[in-house]
Formats: structure tokens, C-alpha cells, sequence
């Protein structure tokens, strides 16, 4: 139980210590002289309320705190304390203040004192019990009694069970109605049957699709591939007369290599030519005319060799033309081998020229 309280600053007390005894103690006195200023400092301390400063004393200096120290028979105490800045509990069992607590009770002070609210009361406050209905004072004793756990328990479990029957009728209720919807949908097994065939119906429709397309796909890979075979054979049709073509052009690049030999012979002749007539100048004894008639044989020779390069340089000159015209048919088969290709007739693999 408490064993004192000291209140400082607070209301009209400048400095108080009230004492208690133990069982029921009294505070009496001539009105307007603090009596239940000290019953709000208890509450103050106790249960922190009420909340603010307005209960601080007009005469407490700026550097004093408002405070009420309550202590008990056990030796624990708390000490409220209060001012402008200052707002705090100190407690026996903790060793640093408590300072953000909010408003309303602090646990930690009513586990040091365990009061019920009517433990303290006003003198302007009802008696206790007497002026109580008697479902008040039933509810009191029940509670202290610890009666008043089994009456919440029992009206926990009525709570419960009224649910739990509103929730059975209405469950029965829904389950009557469901099978009246149910009878409507009768006919859903057929439909169920139906709609199994539907399907069936649907993938082999899909299946009809893609082989159709898949048809129409090889028709036209076939249609590319006849209109390329007829381009091929028109490229064979032309393929003997372009192989000729080609052994022709082969004889003549022979043709103008020997062409080029006959031009280096011919240029030797003339030298020869130009030497022989400065020795028919210089031909003046037997001897010289000699070797001036065994060197005539050899330039008979040499001329009749001669007008053989001249023929065969003029049907060169004549294969130029023929050349000329060559090369513009070989031009065009070209292009034609590389826009056709040549397949062939075995294999049917593509021949490079």
C-alpha cells in the first residue's frame, strides 16, 4: 500500500508530505485548503492525469519543478516531475528517467502500485457500491472476485454461437437455393458431351488448315522450281555451240601467241635484209661473192620463210575480226551462265565454266 506522498508545486501546495495508515485513509480539512488538490497529485502520479502544466503552482519559480514522490510500505517509489521543458517519471527499479511516454497510464507505474481506479476517490466522487446499480456492483465484485473472467468468457462463447447458427441458417438457406440453380442447369452434362465434340471438331479443322497450307507451300516451291529447270534447259539448249565457241577462242590465243613469235622472227629478217646489203656494197673480190651467193641461198631461204610469217600474219590480221565477234558472243553466253547457272543432266549439280 502507499506508505506516503510528497507533493511540490502543484496547485496549492508549495511543499507537502502526507503520510498514510493502513486500511482507509481520510483527508479532511476546511474547504479551499488542498484537500482534493492532493487526490489530483495521486492521480497525477499515478495514472498521469490530467496532462499539461495548468496545474503547476502561479508561485513556483522558473528554475523549480512541479512534482509528486509516492512511495510504498515495500520500499518502491516513483517520482513525477514536471515544468516548461522538464516532463518525466524516475522509478525505483530504473536506473535512467522515463521521458517518452505519451499520454495516458504508464505501464511500468501501474505495475509498481497495482491500483484499481476506485481505489481513490474525490469527495465530491459517488460512494463506492452504494450509489452503484446492482449490475455495477455485480460487475465489481465479479471482478474482483475474478468472477468477471467467466462471464466474458460466457458471453464470448454465446457471441459464438450465435454466429455459428446464423451461419449453419444461412448456409442451409444458400445450399437449398444453390440446388434449386442447379435443376436449371440440367442440361450441362449433354453440353459438356457437345462441347468435348466441338473441340475434337476444331482440331482436326486446324489440322486440315495446316496441310493445306502446307500443300500450297510445295505447290509453289514446285512452280520456282520448273520455272528454273526451263531456264536451264534453254542455257543447254545453247550449251554444244558454247563449248565450240569456247575450243575456237582456246586455238586462238595459240594462234596470237605464234603471231607474236613470227613478229620477233620477222624483225630478225630485216635486220638480216639491212646486214646483207651492206655486204652486196662492200662485195669485191671472188671470195666475198663467194659467201655473198652461199649467204643469197640462205636469204632466199630466209625470204621464202619470210612471205610464209607475211601469210601467216595475214590470216591473223583475219582472225581479228573473227575474234572480235567472238568475244562478244562469249561475253553474252557469260552472262547468261551467271544468271543461269549450268546443271547437270546426271547429278543435277550446278558446273562452273
Amino acid at each position: 500500500m502507499i506508505k506516503d506522498v510528497e507533493i511540490t508545486n502543484f496547485q496549492c501546495h508549495k511543499h507537502s508530505l502526507l503520510e498514510f495508515s493502513e486500511g482507509v485513509n481520510v483527508i479532511v480539512g476546511p474547504s479551499d485548503e488542498g484537500k482534493s488538490a492532493v487526490i489530483r497529485a495521486i492521480r497525477w502520479g499515478i495514472q498521469n492525469d490530467p496532462s499539461g502544466i495548468a496545474f503547476r503552482s502561479y508561485f513556483a519559480k522558473k528554475d523549480e519543478l512541479t512534482s509528486v514522490a509516492i512511495s510504498t510500505d515495500d520500499e518502491r517509489w516513483v517520482v513525477r516531475e514536471r515544468d516548461e521543458t522538464v516532463n518525466r517519471y524516475k522509478l525505483w527499479n530504473i536506473k535512467d528517467p522515463l521521458e517518452a511516454f505519451g499520454q495516458g497510464p504508464v505501464k511500468e507505474v501501474l505495475d509498481t502500485f497495482n491500483l484499481s481506479t476506485f481505489a481513490i476517490q474525490g469527495q465530491h466522487e459517488q460512494y463506492f457500491l452504494l450509489q452503484s446499480s446492482p449490475g455495477e456492483v455485480s460487475r465489481v465484485l465479479n471482478e474482483l472476485t475474478g468472477l468477471g473472467v467467466s462471464d466474458d468468457l460466457l458471453k464470448k462463447i454465446g457471441s459464438i454461437l450465435y454466429k455459428a447458427r446464423d451461419g449453419i441458417s444461412n448456409a442451409d438457406e444458400m445450399i437449398e437455393r444453390l440446388k434449386g440453380e442447379i435443376k436449371e442447369y440440367f442440361y450441362l452434362d449433354a453440353l459438356e458431351v457437345d462441347l468435348g465434340k466441338l473441340e475434337k471438331a476444331l482440331k482436326e479443322r486446324e489440322l486440315a488448315r495446316q496441310e493445306r497450307r502446307g500443300i500450297l507451300d510445295l505447290t509453289n516451291q514446285i512452280g520456282q522450281v520448273n520455272a528454273q529447270i526451263e531456264e536451264w534447259d534453254s542455257w543447254l539448249e545453247i550449251e554444244p555451240e558454247a563449248k565450240g565457241l569456247i575450243d575456237e577462242v582456246q586455238g586462238v590465243e595459240v594462234l596470237m601467241r605464234e603471231r607474236a613469235l613470227l613478229q620477233t622472227a620477222i624483225s630478225k629478217i630485216e635486220f638480216v635484209n639491212e646486214e646483207i646489203k651492206a655486204l652486196d656494197e662492200e662485195a669485191d673480190d671472188h671470195q666475198k661473192a663467194l659467201a655473198l651467193q652461199k649467204e643469197m641461198r640462205e636469204i632466199f631461204h630466209l625470204r621464202q620463210d619470210y612471205r610464209q610469217l607475211k601469210d601467216a600474219i595475214e590470216r591473223l590480221d583475219n582472225f581479228d575480226g573473227e575474234i572480235g565477234g567472238l568475244d562478244s558472243q562469249i561475253k553474252i553466253m557469260k552472262e547468261e551462265k551467271d544468271k543461269y547457272g549450268i546443271i547437270c543432266q546426271n547429278c543435277g549439280a550446278r558446273l562452273e565454266l
